[in-house]
């Protein structure tokens, strides 16, 4: 798996669990930006 790959699925994890247990919805707009974010400050993050 490469990293970008999971980034995404970090984030998507992430946000699934906001929504599903604590009850906390994220417009997918959002959900789209954060995700990007993610992908994008990868490299910053592994540092």
């Amino acid at each position: 798996m490469k990293l970008e790959d999971l980034a995404y699925a970090i984030a998507q994890k992430v946000l699934y669990e906001l929504e599903h247990t604590h009850h906390f919805i994220v417009p997918k707009d959002i959900g789209k930006k954060v995700i990007e974010t993610v992908k994008k400050d990868l490299p910053a993050l592994i540092k």
